[in-house]
């Protein structure tokens, strides 16, 4: 007999509760449990609770399993959000995981941070408003852009508060300001660099860099894959060199967690005479899960966006 995802799930949690680290511990009466379903979201509202003790943050998504559209829960994860007094998504689309109907409960626990943001849409050239197109799949990767980041982190301050103890509001609401300061000033370093950038074509390995891209006034030439990263056939890897060669642009940019990037940005730089970097999505990391690594990430980024695309001065 089929089973439904349902009952699926319940089997999970069951087995989850057997097999959960720590699962006999007694709760304590005033710790509100913050679930976080990936690592960007997590820095940001790590850095809004700041070291309450009677606040918990936790991450979903392991912080090396990359992107979450490849994602399946575990026992365990099943049990988190089971679990969780507030669930923090991004949005977008990010968290398919979480729509099964065995969910359905936990929907009034969840507050997306992207609510605010402007959304890219795969396969559209324009903006596309949330209300209004829904036949389109969401470019998950808005926290990439430092533009949308302090949309996220001004969202949190709004929302996130009321979620978590009063005692602890208006420390909540000062961390919100300073971690929003933070990624303006890094905003405004983007701004100021990106104005000097000879050239403004770059090639990505696949849709990461979009909202950068639009923030910041450049503009992606290809990429080397699909939507979820698929491997491009040998046709298309040679519309890619074609378009390449065409569009003149300052740089192929792969990606530190994936190999298959390097490898296609090594043929395509080698065909094509463009020299290749790595650009960092902050879509996987061994350990560092802290708001310092995605200011660190991201200047990151600009050194090396600056390095490859020159600069007018």
């Amino acid at each position: 007999m089929r089973r439904t995802p349902i009952v699926i799930l319940g089997m999970l949690c069951l087995l989850a509760a057997a097999l959960w680290p720590g699962s006999g511990a007694v709760r304590s009466a005033d710790e509100t449990r913050v679930l976080c379903s990936i690592l960007p979201v997590y820095a940001f509202t790590q850095a809004v609770v700041g070291d309450d003790p009677h606040v918990s943050v936790e991450l979903l998504v392991p912080s090396q399993a990359g992107c979450p559209h490849d994602y399946s829960l575990r026992p365990r994860d099943v049990q988190a959000v089971l679990a969780a007094d507030v669930i923090v998504t991004h949005g977008l689309g990010a968290e398919t995981f979480l729509n099964d109907p065995a969910f359905a409960e936990k929907q009034t626990s969840m507050l997306s941070i992207s609510d605010t943001c402007e959304a890219i849409f795969v396969g559209d050239h324009e903006q596309c408003d949330h209300e209004h197109d829904h036949e389109h799949e969401a470019n998950i990767h808005a926290w990439v852009s430092p533009a949308q980041a302090v949309r996220q982190a001004r969202l949190l301050k709004d929302k996130l508060p009321a979620r978590l103890p009063m005692a602890g509001r208006e420390r909540y609401r000062a961390n919100a300001d300073t971690l929003i300061q933070r990624l303006e000033a890094l905003d405004r370093e983007y701004r100021t660099a990106s104005q000097q950038f000879a050239n403004r074509t770059i090639v990505t390995f696949h849709e990461a860099f979009d909202y950068l891209a639009r923030d910041y006034g450049l503009e992606v030439a290809a990429t080397m894959s699909g939507a979820h990263s698929e491997s491009p056939s040998a046709g298309q890897l040679a519309g890619i060199v074609d378009t390449i060669l065409k569009a003149k642009p300052g740089a192929i940019f792969h990606e530190p967690a994936s190999p298959e990037s390097h490898r296609l940005a090594k043929t395509l730089s080698a065909e094509t005479g463009i020299p290749a970097y790595s650009l960092n999505p902050l879509n996987q990391t061994e350990s560092d899960t802290t708001l310092d690594a995605h200011e660190r990430v991201m200047r990151q980024n600009l050194h090396t966006l600056t390095t490859a695309l020159g600069n007018t001065r």
